[in-house]
């Protein structure tokens, strides 16, 4: 994403935070400067019924 013109203000408008992430690619300092690292009192807060509600895709 750095320097694309067609979203620049992309810091603006979009979000990225993560909880917990483990692995190959949890490295932290290599994420935009926007990013987010969620307390586990934080990550609680999505759950799949907190986002999705009701809905069920298989139903």
């Amino acid at each position: 994403w750095p320097g694309d013109p067609m979203f620049a203000d992309k810091d603006k408008t979009a979000s990225y935070a993560e909880y917990a992430n483990t692995g190959e690619g949890a490295k932290t300092a290599e994420r935009v400067p926007w990013s987010k690292q969620l307390t586990s009192k934080q990550a609680k807060a999505y759950t799949l019924k907190n986002i999705f509600g009701a809905w069920n895709p298989e139903s």
